[in-house]
């Protein structure tokens, strides 16, 4: 099993390193990250100017087509410093990673890959040439020689009590995952249990390619209170990345059971088989008895390894 009980967890929250760090991130309002990471007193910017529907469809024919001027669309109201900065992957170019380098020439870059890579910028050489690349998946981190760091979840993000309303809840983009989850849902009513799906488009402004299933995107806040009406919480991998997901911080920082075609959580230190069922081990016939039975408490040392302030001690030292 993969212990990632350490001093560093207790270290990172005594540590204040606000004043060293700041982050670059593409969000939208209501951004869970960019919030999390401004209620933890980090600074976030945005990389790109015309962050609107019009404009983002500007800036993304601009960016395919590589016509001139790129920059353009740089966000020049950076405010770094001399502080570390760690930009998150997604939407992230070479183009942009070479121009940060170049304006903060003296800085400590991180790329952090909180994606799968095949969905994302590639870490090549050139753009190591500008940056660290990290990555909270580990197969990707062999695959690509990234250093490993563990993914995190804001310890106050807490589901809201509520009634149950459904014994199992499902929410995430399609990403081929939809005929999958939809045959659950009927092995879960063969033993007797509800099931709500909630799928989203694959991607934001898919329209060409809507279904008739498809629900539309919400607040995080509204996420945790669906799931809140939910016995379990359902987590597919397929199409997600190769770590410990969001849906897993859910289940664990809220004491909300989990159902996971995810074998390697077993490997973990959060995985308990009172409060992690297993698709493809464990036996669909005993699924209720499993979400009967009580949830065994985990380790408070464990969880503080998975806070934010854990996330950025790793980042600063060896990773995991």
């Amino acid at each position: 099993m993969l212990d990632y009980r350490s001093e560093g967890a207790g270290r990172a929250k005594q540590m204040n390193y606000r004043s060293e760090i700041c982050f670059i991130s593409c969000f939208g309002a209501n951004d869970l990250n960019a919030e999390g990471i401004r209620r933890a007193g980090y600074d976030i910017f945005t990389p790109y100017k015309g962050n609107s529907f019009f404009f983002r469809v500007l800036r993304e024919i601009h960016f395919r087509l590589h016509l001139p001027f790129e920059r353009i669309w740089y966000n020049k109201k950076l405010s770094c410093g001399n502080r570390m900065i760690i930009v998150f992957d997604a939407l992230q170019r070479v183009k942009y990673l070479k121009w940060l380098r170049k304006r903060y020439a003296e800085n400590r870059i991180i790329l952090f890959y909180n994606n799968p890579v095949r969905n994302t910028i590639s870490p090549t050489s050139a753009v190591r040439a500008y940056c660290e690349p990290v990555s909270c998946d580990r197969e990707d981190c062999a695959n690509y020689r990234l250093k490993h760091v563990r993914g995190y979840y804001f310890e106050d993000l807490r589901m809201p009590e509520a009634n149950f309303e459904y014994d199992v809840f499902y929410i995430g983009r399609d990403k081929g995952r939809a005929d999958m989850l939809f045959d659950y849902q009927k092995k879960f009513a063969e033993v007797g249990l509800t099931t709500e799906l909630y799928i989203t488009a694959p991607r934001r402004f898919q329209f060409w390619k809507k279904k008739d299933f498809y629900r539309p995107l919400i607040p995080y806040r509204e996420v945790l209170k669906k799931t809140a009406c939910a016995r379990a919480i359902l987590s597919i991998k397929n199409g997600a990345q190769n770590g410990i997901t969001i849906r897993v911080f859910e289940s664990v920082f809220n004491r909300k059971k989990l159902i996971t075609d995810d074998r390697t959580i077993r490997d973990t230190d959060l995985y308990h088989e009172n409060n992690i069922f297993i698709l493809g081990e464990d036996d669909i016939k005993n699924l209720p008895d499993f979400l009967n039975k009580p949830w065994e408490e985990i380790d408070s040392e464990v969880l503080n390894g998975y806070g934010f302030e854990s996330f950025i001690y790793n980042i600063l030292t060896d990773g995991t």
